[in-house]
């Protein structure tokens, strides 16, 4: 591994992760304008922290526990729908 410096991998892996944070945020905030494409938003939120873990170790395993519990909440989730009186 002669001319990999280990200290520009892992300032990558950094920028990644915070990318990979910012997009799920940014999913998370369509979610709640946008919540009757639950399911399309909250698959993006779990996609986005299965590859956290392949690209930056996952948050350190918390964001990944919390972005996968969301993701699947979200798509579970069915909105109430309101009575038009």
């Amino acid at each position: 591994m002669r001319g990999w410096n280990m200290g520009v991998t892992a300032y990558l892996m950094g920028i990644v992760g915070i990318i990979l944070g910012i997009m799920m945020i940014v999913a998370a905030i369509m979610l709640y304008a946008n919540p009757k494409q639950h399911e399309l938003w909250g698959a993006l939120i779990i996609v986005f922290s299965v590859v956290s873990v392949i690209s930056c170790m996952g948050g350190m395993g918390i964001g990944l526990i919390l972005g996968i519990i969301g993701g699947i909440l979200a798509v579970l989730w069915r909105p109430e729908e309101t009575k038009q009186t």
